[in-house]
Formats: C-alpha cells, sequence, structure tokens
C-alpha cells in the first residue's frame, strides 16, 4: 500500500477517535449539561417574578400612601363631626332628651376606621366611640356613666386634633388625666343653665373620672 494511503488512513482513524471521544465525553456530560441549562431556566424565572413582586410591592405601597395621605386630610372635618355628636350627647343628656334619634357620626367614624391600618391608636377612639354610641342606645341607661363616657371620647378627640392639623407629627399616647376629662365635662355643651337633676348626675360623673383617673390637679 502506498504510504501515502497508509497516513491519511492513520491520520483519518485518530481523527475519528478524537471525535468519537468527544462524542463520548459530551453523552456522558449531557445529563449535568442538562441540568445546567435548567438551573439557569430556573434562575431566569426566579430574577423575573422577584422583579415583578417588587413592582407590585412598591405599587401596593404607593395606593396605600396615597389613601393615607386622603384619610388623614379629611381628619379635621371627622374630627369637628365627632365633636359635633359628642356636644349634642351631653346636652341631650342634661335636657333629659331622646339620645336615640342622634345622628351617628357614620362618615367621620369611617375616616378614623382607615386610619386605624395606618395608625393603631385610632383603634382606641374606635373601640370608646362604639361603647358611647351602645349605651346612648340602651333603655334606662345611667346618664352619670353616659356623661364620663362622653366627655372621656371628648377628651381624648381634643388630644388628636393637633396630628389631624399636622401640627405633630406622631399620634398622641399615654392615658388620659383626669384634668383633660373633667375638662371635656365642662365644655362638651353650651348650656348656660343646667336642671337641677343634671348637677347631680354630673357630680356623679366627676367622681367617676376621679375614681378612675386619680383627683385633678
Amino acid at each position: 500500500m502506498d504510504p501515502e494511503n497508509i497516513d491519511w488512513w492513520a491520520c483519518s482513524l485518530t481523527k475519528l477517535e478524537q471525535i468519537s471521544y468527544i462524542v463520548g465525553g459530551v453523552k456522558e456530560w449531557q445529563t449535568l449539561i442538562g441540568a445546567g441549562i435548567a438551573l439557569l431556566a430556573a434562575l431566569i424565572t426566579v430574577a423575573v417574578m422577584s422583579r415583578q413582586i417588587n413592582v407590585e410591592k412598591r405599587r401596593h405601597e404607593e395606593i396605600r400612601v396615597g389613601q393615607y395621605r386622603v384619610a388623614r386630610a379629611h381628619l379635621p372635618d371627622a374630627l369637628n363631626g365627632i365633636m359635633g355628636y359628642l356636644k349634642e350627647s351631653m346636652e341631650r343628656s342634661i335636657l333629659s332628651s331622646d339620645l336615640t334619634t342622634i345622628e351617628p357620626p357614620g362618615e367621620a367614624m369611617d375616616v378614623v376606621k382607615a386610619l386605624t391600618e395606618y395608625e393603631p391608636e385610632f383603634s382606641n377612639l374606635v373601640f370608646d366611640y362604639q361603647i358611647h354610641n351602645a349605651r346612648r342606645n340602651t333603655p334606662n341607661f345611667d346618664k352619670a356613666i353616659f356623661m364620663h363616657d362622653t366627655a372621656k371620647l371628648h377628651a381624648y378627640v381634643s388630644r388628636l386634633f393637633p396630628f389631624a392639623r399636622v401640627q405633630i407629627d406622631d399620634v398622641p399616647t399615654g392615658d388620659l388625666t383626669a384634668n383633660e376629662i373633667k375638662s371635656s365635662l365642662k365644655v362638651c355643651h353650651d348650656l348656660m343653665v343646667i336642671p337641677s337633676p343634671a348637677v347631680a348626675d354630673i357630680g356623679r360623673a366627676q367622681s367617676m373620672i376621679e375614681d378612675r383617673y386619680g383627683p385633678a390637679n
């Protein structure tokens, strides 16, 4: 056989062996390669989903901040509405008028309830209002207790006005004092003359305030 042909066949066999070795290596590693590709695809999917989640979080936070700003902007009017309700409640209780026909401050309380999601302290106002409203609709209620509850709620609402008017950044915390509630008991009505029976009820309400919150200074 021609030496050149021998060299050609030898070279060809060598190349075939190299190709066979490469093909064999690919077959041995194809599972690992496939797993690597799958892992890469999974990582890309996770990255895309994570980005979408972050976008949704930012959007939700923007909506939340917008709702908070709207609710806080309506807070001064809402507190004024609650004050009007409390004033009418106190005056009717002093005059022994029908309390059940008082228009409850529904829209005002809706604003307060909306703020409880952002400012948990407002839940105290919601709770006290619910107690007050329930007693207002209770037959043969104790007027002194009702006056006490009205004055307490009035004092708490009064505390919130600086926050509502953006004079302070944080909602006031801490227990109400006897001075605050007694002051509200006096200013929560515009009556110039107090009927004699109501004077005794107011006196009992003042005693309740001192028993629960200590003597006024």
